[in-house]
């Protein structure tokens, strides 16, 4: 066990901070006739609790594999879900589940950021998200600078494109015409990093208004962690703030598959 765990210490020390070993999970609200809602796992884990319009949760943190995902009304149960979906996860990838739509059209969007995807240096990546159930089709575009995604319908994603480090306000624009709808202003793209922006609330008068999110989808170092059934294994080897090593301790036959994406990642040879 210990061997393991040294194992697992030296994998981490070859990734950077915000890289992700085990599978991550966050839900964004963006159902802007729809009351806060819990996110259940498996019926019986509540994940996230009372998620309103408009909230970003933090990532948490599960084992790979088959998770059945419910969305209910705060203080519901399982049978009073809005929204269920079986979510396959898989080590090194970050999963972002997106409730669109109105209240009687409610439907999930879940996004994946690969963290074996290298990032060019000096370079962000930003993909867009028309979540605006009543807005047309639009256009993003930098102010005074180039188009970002053109024609992107409702529900649809403008997939990763790469930009430079910098701040920069961003205008949305019915497809196709001059016709500006919503200015982004101040959106801030740190080298190293990947980012989802968002179109949300109602574009034709309602409340909520036609309104933007943007999420940072290198995630958290430190994310939640979601213990499923009997949690993490053998508690007499876990230590403070070893979560990270636990996963790993507890997957021997994993091991080398984690270095294998870890050199791949890095292009470093056995």
């Amino acid at each position: 066990m210990k061997r393991l765990a040294l194992i697992a210490l030296l994998a981490l020390a070859l990734v950077p901070a915000t890289f992700a070993l085990q599978p991550q999970v966050r839900v964004i609200h963006a159902s802007p006739d729809a009351p806060g809602v819990d996110i259940l796992v498996n019926d019986t884990i509540l994940a996230f609790e009372n998620a309103v319009f408009g909230d970003i949760t933090d990532f948490a943190e599960l084992g790979a594999g088959v998770y059945n995902t419910k969305v209910v009304p705060t203080g519901a149960g399982p049978s009073s879900a809005v929204i269920e979906a079986d979510l396959n996860l898989q080590w090194f990838k970050r999963y972002t589940v997106i409730a669109t739509g109105t209240l009687d059209d409610i439907q999930p969007i879940v996004l994946t950021n690969d963290e074996t995807t290298l990032q060019l240096p000096g370079r962000a990546r930003v993909r867009f998200l028309h979540a605006s159930p009543d807005a047309p089709a639009v256009d993003i575009k930098v102010e005074d600078g180039p188009y970002l995604f053109q024609n992107v319908a409702f529900r649809e994603v403008g997939e990763y494109v790469d930009v430079p480090e910098a701040t920069v306000n961003v205008e949305v624009y019915v497809a196709g015409t001059d016709a500006l709808v919503l200015t982004i202003p101040a959106l801030s793209f740190e080298a190293g990093n990947s980012y989802t922006a968002y179109a949300v609330g109602f574009a034709g008068g309602e409340s909520p208004s036609l309104g933007a999110l943007l999420s940072v989808d290198t995630g958290s170092p430190f994310p939640i962690e979601v213990q499923i059934g009997g949690g993490g294994g053998d508690d007499d080897d876990d230590d403070e703030g070893g979560n990270n090593t636990q996963v790993i301790e507890d997957r021997e036959d994993d091991i080398e598959d984690v270095f294998d994406r870890i050199r791949a990642r890095f292009g470093r040879n056995r």
